[in-house]
């Protein structure tokens, strides 16, 4: 009989086996854990441009574009993108934005900074989590500087011009301008004093890129459009701005009419020939020379030249900076620039100008007979009372009961003084030229809250909102929030019985419509201005330098003779100071133009000069519209407050 043995495994070889399973499980898990970790292409990629030349070139206090690019590989995302500059605590700016997957979005966004900044910050936050970083430099320009932009494929044109001064004490810097970065909103341009274009290297400018450079010439910016055949499109583009018709190219133009500008009794310098336009002069333009190579023509507070020439044809001759430089081609005059001024200050405007009833105090002798009437009633009057009933232990109970009636007596004064509901206040000021209806409007927004509480405020996505508040005499760094629909601030903190004030600014589509003919003699402006549009201007205003004319209330239709005596030296403080409403607008005009704030190369802490810092004519005017539409914790709001229209009526005397 054979027998079968089964022969099992020892208790300790199975225990060697389990151990060897055991470790080779823990290599494979281990080993799989290091393959996830390993750092793979993250899903969200991100390329950033900054500035008017695409490379981090800013000016300080002025708005400036920036571009955005974010592309996703990955799953689906929403989330914010923060821009947050070095060194400060939170972001200045955040934008909601929904990335699905493989979403890529070029988003162009208006940043300012009110400080000196070299670095920026961009993070998309996903659900509270830091997904994806990448750093902006930046290249700040200093303030007191005239900031040439030059559009050409041509990085290096024009750099001459860094030898030009302008002003005195003033130099100059040249920037390239990026033509995908050209924005759509004059305020991005209002950091560039002059803008040359050479050529459009990528083709033409959209409609909303040609308004912005005309609402921009209109606030006093120099525009030089070059001709030749670098200059075609540019030409056609803008024609509808230029001084001239502009005619078909000749060859071999004699530039020596452009000596003669320079020195005209010793040219020494040949600036040689070149491929020039003809042109025919428009009613609006003229000549700055015999050949009308360079012609001009004024638009609102600024100006459009047109160079028939090829700008590069100059590049080698000697005078090119003077040319450029010469007062009789190139005047530049201080721009009325309200919104750079007061943050150069970091001033409060409304401060000095509400008249808020909220926040007038009592009177003293109102103060002294409520005070007198507590003591009297908390004490002689209360212990005469109880001794005459003989219960003057009940004093016990009637004077902490007297004192408590009191409190909520005062308690109830002060609420029905202040209201239970915000009051919003706006001061717009809007900046136009006759017969253009594109203009800008800054307004300064105070919020006033008879409680302290948080409030969301919202505005048009057209806004640009300066990521401050102005309390006092300080400015206090605070988040804007934007999506593709709005912008604002969410949470904004008001404290009890305070004011939050606001700055933003904002592209018009409408002006008021006026007609003027003036003659201007030695010691006086005369002539006739009529109101053409539907707004009624109160206390109007005809304006120049530092002389006024007060002319009254003008609705439509209204015409009024003009007679300004020019050594009437009246303006801004020795008008009335009547007002009624919640502006007092003596005091905007004497906080606005009382003191040298507008300069050549921007605001300044000045001299005495005081008026209209341009030799420009106005119509100024104020109208109880309100300013910019506003949504208060979701719902519309219209803001008790006043207009001020500031109508560049013609070039100056």
């Amino acid at each position: 009989m054979n027998l079968v043995r089964l022969v099992l495994p020892s208790h300790t070889s199975v225990a060697a086996l389990l151990w060897r399973l055991a470790l080779l499980a823990a290599l494979l898990l281990s080993s799989t854990a290091v393959a996830s970790a390993q750092p793979g292409p993250p899903p969200v990629t991100m390329d950033i441009r900054v500035g008017f030349d695409g490379n981090g070139r800013y000016r300080l206090n002025h708005w400036f574009p920036t571009e955005i690019i974010v592309a996703n590989d990955g799953p689906d995302l929403r989330g914010t993108l923060e821009w947050q500059f070095m060194g400060m605590d939170e972001p200045s700016f955040r934008y909601a934005l929904d990335l699905p997957r493989g979403a890529r979005k070029a988003l162009q966004l208006p940043i300012i900074a009110t400080n000196t900044m070299r670095r920026a910050t961009v993070t998309l936050v996903v659900d509270g989590r830091k997904l994806f970083s990448s750093n902006a430099q930046l290249q700040p320009v200093p303030g007191d500087v005239v900031l040439v932009g030059v559009l050409s494929s041509d990085q290096s044109l024009l750099n001459s011009l860094r030898a030009a001064q302008f002003a005195p004490r003033i130099g100059s810097v040249v920037v390239p301008l990026d033509q995908s970065m050209f924005p759509d909103q004059a305020r991005l341009l209002a950091g560039l004093d002059l803008i040359f274009i050479h050529e459009l290297p990528l083709g033409e400018l959209s409609p909303g890129q040609r308004d912005a450079l005309e609402s921009w010439v209109a606030m006093g910016g120099r525009l030089i459009v070059g001709g030749g055949q670098a200059g075609s499109l540019a030409a056609a583009n803008l024609a509808h701005l230029l001084p001239v018709e502009v005619g078909p190219l000749r060859a071999n133009v004699d530039l020596a009419p452009l000596e003669q500008l320079v020195d005209p009794e010793h040219p020494q310098l040949a600036a040689g020939t070149a491929t020039a336009n003809s042109v025919t002069l428009r009613p609006s333009g003229r000549s700055l020379d015999r050949a009308q190579l360079v012609t001009v023509k004024d638009h609102g507070a600024g100006q459009v030249f047109f160079a028939a020439f090829d700008l590069s044809e100059t590049r080698t001759w000697g005078n090119e900076v003077q040319f450029w430089n010469d007062s009789s081609v190139l005047s530049l005059e201080p721009r009325v620039e309200v919104a750079p001024a007061f943050r150069f200050r970091g001033e409060n405007l409304m401060r000095e100008v509400l008249n808020l009833p909220a926040l007038r105090l009592p009177s003293t002798w109102l103060m002294l007979g409520l005070m007198a009437t507590y003591i009297i009633v908390v004490g002689p009057l209360n212990f005469f009372i109880l001794r005459r009933m003989r219960r003057l232990e009940w004093a016990w109970f009637t004077t902490p009961a007297l004192v408590a009636l009191f409190l909520v007596a005062a308690y109830s004064s002060s609420l029905l003084l202040r209201g239970n509901q915000p009051q919003i206040t706006q001061l717009a000021i809007v900046q136009g030229a006759q017969g253009s209806n594109l203009g800008q409007q800054t307004s300064f927004l105070s919020i006033y809250s008879p409680q302290r509480r948080s409030y969301q405020i919202d505005f048009a996505a057209n806004t640009l909102l300066t990521p401050n508040s102005f309390e006092s005499w300080r400015a206090t760094d605070i988040t804007v929030h934007s999506d593709d629909l709005s912008v604002g601030f969410e949470e904004l903190l008001v404290d009890v019985s305070s004011l939050r004030n606001l700055l933003l600014e904002q592209p018009v589509t409408t002006l008021p419509q006026v007609a003027a003919e003036l003659e201007v003699r030695p010691d006086r402006l005369v002539g006739e201005l009529r109101l053409e549009s539907s707004v009624v201007l109160h206390n109007a205003l005809l304006v120049t330098g530092e002389h006024a004319q007060l002319l009254g209330d003008l609705a439509s239709g209204d015409s009024v003779a003009l007679d300004l005596a020019l050594n009437s030296f009246n303006f801004p403080h020795q008008l009335s100071r009547a007002s009624s409403g919640p502006i007092q607008r003596h005091q905007v005009l004497s906080n606005i133009f009382g003191q040298d704030r507008f300069a050549v190369g921007g605001p300044q802490f000045g001299a005495s000069r005081r008026g209209m810092p341009d030799g420009g004519i106005y119509l100024m005017g104020w109208s109880s519209e309100g300013g910019a539409a506003l949504r208060l914790d979701g719902r519309d709001v219209v803001p008790d407050g006043e207009t001020l229209y500031i109508i560049r009526l013609r070039d100056g005397l």
